[in-house]
């Protein structure tokens, strides 16, 4: 987060913002120095120039609250616009990448983007604020006398340096949020996703025990970073108090000397208030913004490493992948188990079944084809028709994994995935896949919307969606890792039929197909421990 991405969001919005911060401490710098002709009038006796001088008091005020409400509110808009700019980058590069876990992603999303907002971004307002504020009452008590400017410098100065030793530990405190929020929501996402499991084998108790230990890791930096922005507070405030009343102890002083007038006395004493309630507020905008560097700079690497966006990409321009060749490959886990491929080349439109026990690294296979994993040796290559190497494109492949990915939007939307250009090929493609039966029993039908919370639609109508989906998109090279586990023979027949006549080239894993629906294939390929 930077000041000048925070300007290029809406660079007039933010012109305007300045406009009215300016506007603002002007009317409130006006206001509080016409105060000192008021009081004077009213000790000379003049209480049409009492009043007078008391209707502009009010009327610059007014001017000054009503340009910072407003600049406020328009500050706010300015952020969280700001905000939605960096959230949609973070996720491109979720995206993209994929390299990092669903809960350090939520973290940074919610907690560390809003206490950037909070601590950073405001903090970033509140300095320029009153350091403006600051210039303007200082300048006001100089025309007073300049004895006053040197006092107020001297004594600023000390303010500002007393509540350093507290920053760093501020620092570290904002960052241990940070830290512990991500660790919660790793907890909750690990553990929560068994929930089934731990309903299963009454296994209540560990859950609670170790969400109430992350939680109390949360609750305890939370506590300790509100107790040192406390102590940050006592500090200034008690310093605050201290020099005003070293300051207005000096204009009574310079009074009896007849060195000011007497209405300074509370004009001074106004400024005063302004002047020190403007350096508590710069020392505490300061060790705040200082407290979310290292955030900060997190989120900043973040977004450096985020892909300019680029065009999506033409199908029709796309290479066509005549081979997939696999040569020596082989995986190896932390846990030192190795799992080997054959060699293998598949070509262009083979229908391929993919067989094997449990852990022979079927599903793992079609990782290393995505690029999801690395081999540790070995390589699949992608080869034209010159038996040159194509790069891995994404547009190139459809994937069907053995977990249903639905949204909670219609049933059509889920096949389209959004892409209305599609739209007329859905009645098509849910008779191949054998939905359309089911759709008919539906009352909205295709425009069903699909609720997760309380699902309405069955495993293998879930399975049948994902592989119209797969289908409707015509990717060169399809892999589906068990998509028909929850459908029925005949309609497993069915949707076979239509998925393998097409032209591009299909790897499907299966468990106990039965002889007639593994002639539906071109070959198998078995795999073994």
């Amino acid at each position: 987060m930077t000041v000048i991405g925070l300007f290029r969001t809406n660079r007039r919005r933010f012109s305007l913002i300045v406009g009215l911060i300016i506007l603002s401490t002007i009317g409130m710098t006006l206001g509080s120095y016409v105060l000192t002709y008021a009081i004077n009038g009213l000790k000379a006796g003049r209480i049409d120039l009492f009043a007078w001088n008391l209707v502009a008091m009010i009327s610059s005020m007014l001017v000054g609250f009503g340009s910072d409400t407003l600049g406020s509110y328009l500050f706010s808009r300015q952020t969280q616009q700001y905000l939605h700019v960096i959230r949609e980058r973070l996720v491109r590069g979720f995206l993209v990448s994929g390299n990092q876990s669903t809960a350090k992603m939520q973290n940074t999303l919610t907690n560390d983007l809003r206490i950037l907002a909070a601590d950073r971004a405001h903090s970033w307002l509140t300095l320029f604020t009153q350091s403006l504020g600051f210039v303007f009452y200082s300048v006001a008590l100089l025309t007073f006398h300049w004895s006053l400017l040197v006092l107020v410098l001297v004594l600023t100065g000390i303010m500002l340096w007393v509540p350093r030793f507290l920053t760093a530990r501020l620092q570290v405190a904002t960052n241990r949020v940070s830290t512990s929020n991500n660790a919660y929501l790793e907890s909750i996402s690990r553990w929560l996703g068994g929930l089934a499991e731990i309903k299963r084998y009454a296994a209540q108790s560990k859950l609670f025990k170790v969400l109430q230990n992350t939680g109390h890791d949360l609750e305890d930096s939370t506590v300790h970073r509100t107790a040192t922005i406390s102590q940050l507070d006592i500090v200034n405030i008690t310093f605050n108090v201290c020099s005003q009343l070293i300051i207005l102890s000096f204009v009574g002083f310079l009074i009896t000397q007849k060195m000011v007038m007497f209405g300074v006395i509370v004009s001074a004493g106004n400024f005063t208030s302004l002047i020190f309630g403007s350096v508590v507020q710069i020392s505490n905008a300061l060790g705040t913004a200082k407290s979310t560097q290292i955030l900060s700079r997190q989120v900043q690497t973040q977004l450096d490493a985020v892909p300019e966006v680029k065009a999506t990409a033409d199908t029709t321009d796309l290479p066509i992948i005549q081979s997939i060749v696999g040569q020596g490959l082989c995986l190896k886990y932390a846990t030192d188990e190795v799992i080997t491929y054959p060699d293998f080349v598949i070509r262009r439109g083979e229908k391929i079944l993919l067989t094997g026990d449990s852990g022979s690294g079927k599903t793992t296979l079609f990782k290393l084809i995505l690029g999801e994993l690395q081999p540790t040796q070995g390589s699949i290559r992608f080869l034209d028709k010159q038996g040159q190497p194509i790069e891995r494109v994404p547009e190139l492949f459809g994937y069907v994994p053995q977990e249903s990915v639905l949204f909670p939007v219609t049933i059509g939307q889920n096949i389209t995935m959004f892409d209305s250009k599609l739209d007329d090929q859905v009645p098509n493609i849910v008779r191949d896949v054998a939905l359309d039966g089911d759709l008919a029993k539906m009352a909205a039908g295709i425009d069903t919307v699909v609720d997760l919370n309380n699902l309405n639609i069955s495993g293998g109508q879930m399975q049948r969606i994902v592989l119209a989906r797969a289908q409707i998109h015509d990717c060169q090279l399809l892999l589906i890792d068990e998509g028909t586990s929850a459908i029925d023979r005949a309609n497993t027949l069915r949707a076979l039929h239509s998925l393998l006549r097409k032209d591009n080239t299909v790897i499907f894993i299966a468990h106990h197909f039965d002889q007639s629906l593994v002639d539906l294939f071109d070959r198998t390929i078995q795999l073994s421990k």
